[in-house]
């Protein structure tokens, strides 16, 4: 809880002219700690400012930061110094054509801590939070106007929230440029439910790099982007829900590298709107599915590269419960003939009837049973099938088309029974 009489800038020799550096005097209202006033005007700051735990900071309307020398970092704290119930609101940072100058640079922000509407120009880095930055947020966020990196999560963060982002890469060169930089942590820990709720991302090489667990994006725009709108990298149990993906540039919407159990739920492409299509998931991804809005028209055309993904719904009339309920389970048997080296088909799917099928195959002389099995599982998404799973002895399940076929890769030619359960989905 923030208490106390609040402390003006003003009573500590801060200049709001621009004309003198106010670093020194702004520090000094700083390490008050309590509630910390910046009346309208412009602050020259030369030196990087510290603040503590407890501290509660008030832009005026028309109050600014400026820069007055290279790589300065306007507000830190360090790994020694907590900063609990930290919060800033409505700070302009101005980089004022000096280099390297970095906006908000955090350990341990947490504890009802929080930055609301910054607004931030000519930085090379907006906000970077370090490890110890947990349940808090960063609301409102803008940056303009030559900003290369807007936000970078580096390490141990979880829960934090980036909530109605406006970054736009105007005057940015796009080469190595992230808009939203969520990072593993290279010797600390991962970055864990991280979240970025709506906005607008634009301009940059990558607009999100995710390479981290559990994130979270719901209804962001994107556009201009001279890469991927969304980089998943090694992520896992990500979720990127509603993203809206605009602009004829770039290679694909979202892109999977290496990454397991990513699911995305009903983005929106124009057509040809990347040169790849909407998704580019390639084989190096895992457990991964989406669900896609077909459109008769513009949207989501072409799909791009889904092999990575073992899961997909495209439909004109997707309903999210065909992917979170389940409708109940049928199950089936047969018989086939002697099998031999020549694929037989056991049963084809077709139609309407997407789901899961648990395969179970073994042959008829149970003396050797234990030597001729082999359990599959069939995905059927309404228009292709894919085999995610197959492990046996001498018998083997291959998918064409859609057909469930079954050969025999070993020993002498026998008779099999087969059965599947089908789960709806």
């Amino acid at each position: 809880m923030i208490t106390g009489a609040q402390v003006n800038v003003l009573d500590y020799g801060a200049d709001l002219t621009g004309a003198s550096d106010s670093s020194s005097a702004i520090q000094a209202a700083l390490d008050q700690q309590g509630s910390i006033y910046i009346p309208d005007g412009t602050y020259k700051i030369s030196a990087d400012l510290t603040i503590k735990s407890n501290t509660y900071v008030q832009f005026g309307q028309k109050a600014i930061f400026k820069a007055g020398a290279n790589s300065i970092t306007f507000f830190k704290s360090n790994s020694t110094t907590n900063a609990y119930q930290v919060q800033i609101h409505n700070a302009q940072l101005d980089g004022n054509g000096f280099t390297g100058v970095t906006g908000f640079d955090m350990y341990n922000f947490r504890l009802n801590a929080g930055l609301f509407n910054p607004y931030m120009t000519a930085l090379n880095k907006g906000v970077i939070f370090r490890y110890g930055c947990f349940g808090t947020v960063i609301e409102n966020p803008t940056t303009f106007n030559n900003v290369s990196f807007p936000v970078c999560l580096m390490d141990n963060c979880a829960e934090v929230r980036i909530s109605n982002p406006n970054f736009d890469g105007s005057g940015v060169t796009p080469t190595g440029t992230i808009g939203i930089d969520i990072q593993v942590g290279a010797t600390i820990g991962a970055n864990i439910g991280c979240r970025v709720d709506g906005g607008s991302v634009q301009g940059f090489e990558t607009d999100v790099y995710d390479r981290e667990v559990g994130t979270q994006i719901n209804g962001t725009y994107f556009e201009t982007c001279s890469n991927t709108d969304i980089l998943s990298s090694s992520a896992q149990q990500c979720t990127y829900t509603s993203t809206q993906h605009w602009a004829s540039t770039g290679n694909s919407a979202i892109q999977g590298i290496l990454t397991d159990g990513i699911t995305i739920i009903s983005p929106a492409m124009a057509s040809g709107a990347r040169s790849t299509g909407l998704l580019n998931f390639d084989g190096t991804n895992t457990n991964c599915m989406y669900v896609c809005a077909a459109s008769a028209s513009f949207r989501n055309d072409p799909i791009g590269v889904t092999t990575g993904i073992d899961f997909s719904v495209k439909d004109n009339n997707i309903v999210a419960s065909r992917i979170i309920a389940n409708t109940g389970y049928q199950t089936n048997s047969g018989s086939l003939a002697t099998v031999t080296a020549t694929p037989a088909t056991m049963f084809t799917v077709s139609g309407i009837n997407r789901g899961r099928y648990d395969l179970v195959s073994l042959i008829a002389d149970s003396g050797s049973a234990s030597d001729y099995t082999v359990a599959a599982t069939v995905m059927w998404d309404g228009t292709q099938a894919r085999l995610i799973a197959s492990n046996g002895a001498q018998l083997t399940v291959t998918i064409s088309g859609g057909d469930v076929k079954i050969t025999q890769t070993s020993g002498t030619n026998q008779t099999i029974y087969w059965s599947y359960i089908y789960i709806p989905i």
